[in-house]
């Protein structure tokens, strides 16, 4: 029986991953299988690196939130910057495709100092709330960089139709942070920057995306923040809820 091929003794071809896959991606992968094996092989490029268990995969994701939840914004508990930057220069590295959206409220400040602070944060909730609710973690990663800004690393392909279905869906939200008297008139009179009574529309979003065409010729999380940003700009030149691809 020693002098058999291994092919004879082997029923099945084993589950193997590259050691630079993201680990939420080789989650997916692990629930997508078929079989419920312990222990799964681990390459570098294309040769043998290790093996590695379903236990292993289970505390380095333990240690991930624990990171995640140290660099989460306190008010939405969403992760910050860290995590995020991170986690796209990981799919650049493995040549992953995914967009990269910015979403920024319009008119937020005359919002913040007509209604109140606690009102401005119930306006923030709900963009997280409706990001979260759109996009899951199998579709992408969603991020609190601080005050009124969001940004989404979406890896699937349906990224459009998501954008825009939260920003159809904010658009009938928003109604409700309002006074009636402020809803009839579709917006408020606030002070602007220069200390000037002026009419401010009802609160929007602008989103400024990355294309996946575009984010593939990048080389970190600082060029698509840069393009991002430029994207955001031009969106936020244009009234009511709006998305701008680059």
């Amino acid at each position: 029986m020693e002098k058999n091929p291994i092919h004879l003794f082997n029923t099945k071809i084993p589950l193997s991953i590259d050691y630079n896959m993201p680990i939420e991606l080789i989650s997916q992968q692990l629930k997508a299988g078929t079989e419920n094996d312990p222990a799964f092989i681990v390459t570098h490029g294309s040769e043998y690196f290790g093996v590695a268990t379903v236990l292993d995969l289970l505390e380095e994701m333990t240690r991930l939130q624990i990171k995640n939840a140290r660099h989460s914004n306190p008010l939405t508990l969403l992760p910050g910057s860290v995590p995020v930057n991170e986690h796209i220069n990981r799919l650049l590295a493995n040549k992953i495709p995914f967009a990269f959206a910015y979403f920024d409220l319009d008119h937020f400040k005359p919002y913040n100092d007509m209604y109140g602070y606690s009102a401005g944060d119930n306006i923030i909730k709900a963009v997280s709330d409706l990001l979260s609710q759109s996009i899951t973690e199998k579709q992408g990663m969603i991020g609190h960089v601080g005050g009124d800004d969001f940004i989404v690393v979406l890896t699937c392909i349906d990224w459009f139709e998501r954008c825009n279905n939260v920003l159809n869906e904010f658009e009938e939200l928003v109604p409700s942070h309002y006074k009636k008297d402020d809803v009839i008139a579709r917006g408020i009179y606030s002070e602007n920057r220069l200390g000037e009574k002026t009419f401010f529309p009802l609160i929007s979003l602008s989103v400024g995306v990355v294309t996946q065409e575009t984010a593939s010729q990048c080389l970190s999380h600082v060029d698509l923040a840069d393009l991002a940003a430029n994207a955001k700009k031009k969106a936020k030149h244009i009234n009511g809820n709006s998305l701008v691809t680059i």
